[in-house]
């Protein structure tokens, strides 16, 4: 009986000339693909300038290097314990689910902004009471 080693077929590899074609079609494809229209993130975060505070651009950056910090921390954690470290971990980790929300929905969740939250929000009324 045959195992699963056995019934496994092996790529060819290719030759000099067929690797530059495939790597032509390659980049063809790339050009011709249309840029990404980000549907899935809401349509007033998706038409804020590259400039504005918190625009798509920033935020997503600004997401992946607090799951990068946020990994780090994790793998510390399973390693040995420490409670500082936990809070750290628990603060990045909120806030990047209020990141991801805001990509989202629209509204920020946050009490901070920026790549370390170094920012604070101002409240602005927009209504008076009284009107």
């Amino acid at each position: 009986m045959a195992t699963k080693r056995e019934l496994k077929k092996h790529r060819k590899t290719l030759t000099t000339k067929q690797r530059k074609v495939a790597t032509q079609n390659l980049v063809k494809a790339r050009a011709a693909k249309p840029a990404s229209k980000n549907l899935s993130v809401h349509q007033e975060v998706r038409n804020l300038p590259d400039e504005h505070p918190i625009s798509l651009k920033r935020v997503k950056e600004w997401i992946k290097l607090n799951k990068d910090e946020r990994s780090s921390l994790a793998s510390h954690l399973r390693k040995k314990y420490d409670r500082k470290m936990n809070n750290r971990f628990n603060i990045l980790d909120v806030y990047v689910r209020n990141m991801e929300a805001y990509l989202k929905n629209g509204v920020w969740l946050d009490l901070f902004y920026g790549s370390k939250q170094e920012y604070k929000i101002k409240y602005v009324s927009i209504q008076n009471e009284f009107d």
